[in-house]
């Protein structure tokens, strides 16, 4: 049985673990002025499942915007997959490179069943593997 002064620095120690692998609002891109910019100014990615518009920004953090259309299915499947955006995000080295992208979710091939395949090219982009 742990202590009390133990319990509690196993829960300050997850604290400190989930602050840093949380999705702060300094990580997101949120204006429309913001997403407008990437969108003309910038490079992109394209596979069968989205289109990423990324540029460099002048800080040492990444922000991302998603994009999902409602074409793409009822709000629980594109909220779920915008968790499953964020979290690749939030994992992924990508948010130290100091980039602004934005995804654009390709409404015509995504579904439930290939939701796997999906996270799975969108980790390897955001680890650099493209």
């Amino acid at each position: 049985m742990l202590s009390r002064e133990e319990e509690e620095k196993a829960e300050r120690d997850l604290l400190l673990v989930l602050e840093k692998n949380n999705y702060p609002k300094s990580n997101r891109l949120r204006s429309k002025k913001d997403f407008s910019n990437l969108r003309d100014n910038s490079k992109t990615y394209s596979n069968k499942f989205f289109r990423i518009y990324f540029k460099k920004n002048n800080t040492d953090t990444s922000r991302i915007g998603i994009s999902v259309s409602k074409k793409c299915g009822n709000a629980v499947f594109r909220n779920k997959v915008k968790r499953m955006t964020k979290e690749s995000f939030r994992i992924s080295p990508y948010k130290k490179l100091g980039h602004d992208a934005l995804i654009v979710i390709n409404s015509r091939t995504i579904n439930k069943d290939n939701l796997q395949e999906y996270k799975a090219k969108l980790s390897k982009f955001l680890e650099g593997k493209k």
